[in-house]
This record gives structure tokens, C-alpha cells and sequence, in this order.
């Protein structure tokens, strides 16, 4: 009892099924292509490059730029000037903005570069920030604990935050009239 005939169409099709399948997938690639984002690579300082020239490849942005669409600019470096600083935490976190404004407060924390130096987070007035934009997530929070750039008591206050700025630099805003 052989009946052969009625799988002879499905081998008649597949030919044509696997050319549909690599036109689908051809079809599929080209529009993730078009479709995705241009993503910037993180600066990372070469020997002998200065701030300055960090400073001048990054992206100028406004305290409520980056509050409200930080997610866009994670791994990139920022400059945000002109920051009030609402919440001194500990030695190495702050936060700035989110008091008025339509976006939230925004958590710095200071680089290891900054904290080796000396460098403390300011408690107090306006300042610009030089940094790279991070994801925040609970095992750098519990980082920061353990390092003792956070109190534990503080832990709350970052915890709503979704993003982070990585400061590589933060200078009072009133020095920068003096240094034009």
C-alpha cells in the first residue's frame, strides 16, 4: 500500500518555501538596519589625551535633556551645566535638579579617578558635570554601599533613579566665567 503521489507536492514546494524563507530573512535584515539607532561608543581617555578633549568630543546637554530621556544617551559622555545640586548623599553620590522641573533628579556618582584624588561630591550650589551615562542597577547601588560613597540610610533616595551619570569631572558653574 504505497500512495506516493500525495507527498509529491510537498516536495514540489519546498524549493519555493526555502526561497521565501531567505527573502524573508534577507527582508527582516534590511529593515533592522534601517530602523536601529546610531549608538556612540564611551570615551575612554587614551595616555596622554587630556579632558579637555573629552570634554570637547561629549554631548552638551541641559539638566532636563538628560532627566528625561537619560536612557538615549547610556555610554556616552555628557557635559550638563549649570546643575543644582539638590541632595549631598555621602562622599561620592549627589543628586542635581528634579526640585520645579518636569524632570526628576538626576544621581552622579564621582569616578574612582575623582575619589583616588580626594575629590568629595558637593553639598551645596551649581555645578558641571562631565560624565558617562549608566544604567543603574541594584549591584551598583550595593557598590557604592559597600564603598562607602552612599550610606545605607541613603539607599531609598536613589532608589527611583533608572540612570546614572559616571562623573569624570564636576567644577563649580560660577568657575567657568573665570576661565573663559
Amino acid at each position: 500500500m504505497t500512495h506516493s503521489g500525495s507527498r509529491r507536492g510537498a516536495a514540489n514546494l519546498a524549493p519555493v518555501l526555502m526561497i521565501l524563507s531567505f527573502l524573508s530573512m534577507a527582508g527582516l535584515l534590511v529593515w533592522l538596519g534601517k530602523s536601529a539607532e546610531e549608538t556612540q561608543q564611551p570615551v575612554v581617555m587614551d595616555e596622554g589625551e587630556t579632558t579637555d578633549s573629552v570634554e570637547a568630543n561629549a554631548t552638551s546637554l541641559t539638566l532636563d535633556q538628560l532627566g528625561m530621556s537619560a536612557a538615549t544617551y547610556v555610554g556616552q559622555t555628557v557635559i550638563v551645566e549649570a546643575a543644582p545640586v539638590t541632595a549631598h548623599m555621602g562622599d561620592g553620590t549627589f543628586l542635581v535638579g528634579g526640585v520645579g522641573g518636569p524632570s526628576g533628579p538626576v544621581l552622579v556618582v564621582l569616578d574612582s579617578a575623582l575619589i583616588a584624588s580626594g575629590e568629595v561630591a558637593p553639598d551645596a550650589g551649581t555645578v558641571t558635570i562631565v560624565g558617562t551615562v549608566r544604567e543603574k542597577s541594584d549591584t551598583d547601588v550595593d557598590g557604592w554601599v559597600e564603598m562607602n560613597l552612599l550610606p545605607e540610610d541613603q539607599r531609598p533616595m536613589v532608589d527611583p533613579s533608572t540612570h546614572w551619570v559616571d562623573a569624570h569631572r564636576v567644577r563649580p558653574a560660577d568657575s567657568e566665567a573665570g576661565a573663559s
